[in-house]
């Protein structure tokens, strides 16, 4: 099964259908079945707490990848789940002794906590998706169209008519990252 994320996905179908005027509906390939994984905002890890995490913590001087301040890197995922686990970092928050200097704000310990309470979401839920029922009816309606992205005379070099083509130009180019 194939990986895509539906979101970005969903967010460029959606600017491509806008930015395109077509009512030619060109055939589009079958493709594969794909499992699409959607971001779980609330909250998510690289959106919330990522970014408190290396603000108050993964710091120099203190739980970056130089310092490692009591054993402890705060860098990635991984090692901030662990920290939380195992190294009873929420402790060291809840009781001011950590972050060094300045406490958290109660906003960012009640974020914190409801990403503990997610099971320390990475942010990433899966849900079953196939190109041929939810991202080629898009795909037809705005964007591999006569006007736009098909195989005839795609716009900016962009042909996005079959399943194959629009696997490679999302993962070759990047662009999916956009809407992350």
């Amino acid at each position: 099964m194939k990986k895509l994320t539906l979101i970005p996905l969903l967010l460029i179908s959606f600017l491509l259908v806008y930015s395109c005027d077509s009512d030619d509906d060109d055939d589009i390939d079958d493709g594969d079945d794909i499992v699409t994984p959607i971001e779980d905002i609330d909250p998510y890890y690289t959106n919330t707490i990522e970014p408190i995490i290396n603000q108050s913590c993964a710091t120099s001087g203190c739980h970056d990848a130089a310092t490692k301040a009591d054993g402890i890197e705060l860098t990635s995922f991984d090692k901030v789940k662990d920290a939380f686990v195992n190294e009873h970092a929420w402790e060291e928050i809840t009781s001011n002794r950590m972050p060094v200097g300045t406490p958290l704000s109660q906003t960012d310990k009640d974020a914190i906590e409801a990403w503990i309470d997610s099971d320390y979401s990475d942010g990433v839920v899966e849900v079953p998706a196939t190109y041929v029922s939810d991202i080629a009816p898009l795909m037809s309606q705005g964007c591999a169209t006569s006007a736009c992205h098909d195989s005839k005379s795609p716009k900016a070099g962009l042909d996005l008519s079959t399943y194959q083509l629009v696997k490679t130009t999302f993962s070759s180019t990047g662009i999916y990252k956009c809407f992350r």
